[in-house]
């Protein structure tokens, strides 16, 4: 086993906790969000929480994909080929991102308009 494979898992351990870790923070952070939105109907709060189920959808997204790819790097897969459903696990990849960019972009957006 070459030093490039080692690289690789371990690179991508570091991904998995990483996201686990963006997950558990964004779902005490949206969890304090909701929290406030049923006292106070803010819509600078609604675009936050907004962004907040963005990022950690994707995160999720990402998680799932890191254990697909340790899957693949310890060769317990069944996949032996490029797939139709692993081409559309990376197109989700990309919709989600696009979605939280969006979401982003929406906040900044309606800042500037309510403070006009």
């Amino acid at each position: 086993m070459s030093q490039l494979f080692f690289a690789s898992i371990f690179f991508n351990f570091i991904s998995l906790i990483s996201n686990g870790f963006t997950i558990f923070v964004s779902i005490i952070l949206l969890s304090f969000f909701i929290k406030c939105l049923l006292y106070d109907h803010d819509i600078g709060l609604l675009l936050l929480t907004n962004c907040y189920i963005g990022i950690t959808s994707c995160s999720f997204i990402l998680l799932i994909n890191c254990i697909y790819v340790l899957q693949g790097d310890y060769q317990i897969s069944r996949e032996e080929n490029e797939t139709l459903i692993c081409r559309l696990r990376g197109y989700i990849i990309y919709v989600f991102m696009s979605g939280v960019m969006n979401a982003f972009a929406l906040q900044v957006n309606s800042y500037f308009l309510i403070e006009i």
